[in-house]
C-alpha cells in the first residue's frame, strides 16, 4: 500500500432531524486512518459511532466536511456510486448477522461474489475456502437457523471477506454473544485480519473489547478523543 491515509476524515458534521430541530451528533470530527491499522471507536450508546461507521461504509450521508476512503473522496457520490463503492472497498460486520434463512451457509457466502459479477467457480472456491477458515466446513450446507449464534458471526466475518474488501468495518461484532463466543470471534476475525492485511474499523461500548485495539478513540460530544 502506498503512504497515503486509508481513511480521511476532516471536519465531519451530521445531523439528525428531530421534530423541528436537528440534533447535531458528529460535531467537526476528524480522523485518520493508516493502511493495516486496527482501530477502535469507543463511546456511550448514543455518543454517534455507528452513525461514523456508517458514514465510513456510504450507508449514511454527511451534512459537511470531507470523507475520503481509500483514496476516493466518498461525500459526494451518488446512490449507485456508493453501492459500487461498498461492493469494492468495504466488508461490514454487524451485531446483527444478517444471515438470509432460505439460504446455507455456503450460498450466504457465494451470494455476494456472485453480485460482483465474479466467475462462479472462482467464488464457489473462495467461498469454501473462508468457511474452512473459519471452522464451518461441517456447517457448510446448513441454515442459519441451524447454527448457533457465535457460528452465525463466524459465517457473518467470511461473508465480509468474500469480495476481497480493502476496509472491514465491524459495529458491535460480539454483541450478541456470551463471553467465550466473543473471544472465539474476536481471535478469529484478528487472525484473518492480520492474513490478509486488512484494515480494521471496530466500534464497541465494551472497554475490554476496546483494548485489542492498536489505536483507540472515545466519541464523546461530537468529536473523537485520542486514548
Amino acid at each position: 500500500m502506498n503512504d497515503d491515509p486509508c481513511v480521511l476524515v476532516e471536519s465531519l458534521k451530521k445531523s439528525f432531524p428531530t421534530g423541528d430541530t436537528r440534533l447535531e451528533v458528529l460535531k467537526g470530527l476528524d480522523l485518520t486512518l493508516h493502511w493495516g491499522e486496527f482501530t477502535v471507536v469507543t463511546g456511550s450508546s448514543g455518543s454517534g459511532k455507528s452513525t461514523l461507521l456508517h458514514i465510513l461504509g456510504g450507508l449514511d450521508r454527511i451534512d459537511s466536511g470531507r470523507v475520503s476512503c481509500c483514496g476516493i473522496s466518498i461525500g459526494a457520490m451518488t446512490e449507485k456510486q456508493l453501492s459500487y463503492f461498498r461492493r469494492d472497498y468495504i466488508g461490514f460486520i454487524f451485531q446483527n448477522h444478517y444471515l438470509i434463512d432460505d439460504l446455507t451457509v455456503r450460498e450466504n457466502l457465494v451470494l455476494p461474489g456472485l453480485m460482483n459479477s465474479r466467475d462462479k467457480l472462482e467464488v464457489e472456491q473462495a467461498a469454501d475456502s473462508l468457511i474452512e477458515r473459519v471452522g464451518l466446513s461441517e456447517r457448510r450446507s446448513h441454515f442459519p437457523q441451524q447454527l448457533s449464534g457465535g457460528e452465525r458471526q463466524r459465517v457473518a466475518i467470511a461473508r465480509a471477506f468474500m469480495n476481497n474488501p480493502r476496509i472491514i468495518l465491524a459495529d458491535e461484532p460480539t454483541g450478541n454473544l456470551d463471553e467465550e463466543n466473543t473471544t472465539i470471534v474476536m481471535e478469529m476475525l484478528m487472525e484473518i485480519i492480520g492474513e490478509k492485511g486488512k484494515t480494521l474499523v471496530l466500534v464497541t461500548h465494551d472497554q475490554e473489547l476496546a483494548k485489542a485495539g492498536e489505536t483507540i478513540y472515545r466519541l464523546k460530544e461530537g468529536v473523537l478523543h485520542k486514548l
